[in-house]
């Protein structure tokens, strides 16, 4: 009886565990400007999920996936940026719901959506605006087909350099199709 006990809590914690985890191989292009070069890298590692908890999009960039389309020592450059940060992270709240409801009706269509984001590279945080389109697909509806563009414009990169190269553009552009819903914020 003992065994059978804990064999059930090791396969639910192993159930939640499951839930928590994003999803991969999800393809994005990240470019990067700066005042000498311009820098293109991608990956097709990253992780997408929604938190229903928080009520919004939670995309990853596993740092260590991004490889450069240009100039293999170009991953320098990104390195740097990244400050021994593992992942780039995109937080896209989405729209209020009147009725205290998730919503993904609205995500029904082509219609592209701006949502609200916190943009985190390196050890920056950014607000801005990205734009998101998503398409609920699958029998279950937990499964988003999905494109999100991210700008950061110099404005907003003021206090982000590195090395001796001022960054003037950062553009993060992602499709896939494997956002997954969860019921928590873990």
């Amino acid at each position: 009886m003992k065994q059978l006990m804990i064999a059930t809590c090791l396969l639910f914690s192993g159930t939640i565990y499951a839930q928590q985890v994003g999803t991969g191989d999800n393809h994005c292009t990240i470019r990067i400007a700066t005042g000498t070069k311009s820098y293109e890298f991608t990956s097709d590692s990253m992780q997408a999920r929604l938190n229903e908890s928080l009520e919004r999009f939670e995309f990853k960039i596993p740092a260590g996936s991004v490889t450069s389309l240009r100039d293999p020592d170009d991953v320098f450059f990104f390195r740097r940026l990244m400050n021994g940060n593992d992942f780039i992270t995109v937080n896209a709240a989405l729209p209020d719901d009147q009725d205290g409801e998730l919503d993904l009706s609205r995500f029904k269509g082509t219609r592209t959506v701006n949502l609200a984001a916190e943009i985190g590279i390196g050890n920056r945080r950014f607000d801005e605006v990205v734009a998101f389109n998503g398409m609920l697909i699958g029998l279950d509806k937990n499964t988003m087909a999905f494109a999100l563009n991210a700008s950061l414009d110099e404005r907003a990169l003021v206090p982000l350099n590195t090395g001796s190269e001022k960054i003037i553009e950062i553009q993060i552009a992602a499709k896939g199709d494997k956002i997954i819903r969860l019921t928590t914020n873990q």
